[in-house]
């Protein structure tokens, strides 16, 4: 599951857009309108379906970085 396939609206729900203010403001109370959606539980599991999909992009990053810098004393 994906960063982006972790929210479900199949139930129809329109996401939000809030207006005014900065990006960081309107990005929590965002997330607080979604969060009082969802169970403890679920949004535990959201948690850590993200946390994970953050482990795998960094592990990606750091091989891409190791080949470009193996590359680069090739050179």
């Amino acid at each position: 599951m994906s960063v982006f396939g972790a929210f479900d609206l199949s139930d129809g729900t329109v996401p939000t857009k809030l207006h005014g203010g900065n990006l960081y403001t309107n990005t929590v109370a965002f997330e607080q309108q979604e969060a009082a959606k969802r169970s403890p539980e679920a949004d535990s599991k959201l948690c850590h379906a993200t946390c994970d999909e953050l482990h795998k992009l960094f592990d990606v990053i750091v091989t891409l970085k190791k080949e470009g810098a193996a590359s680069e004393e090739v050179q």
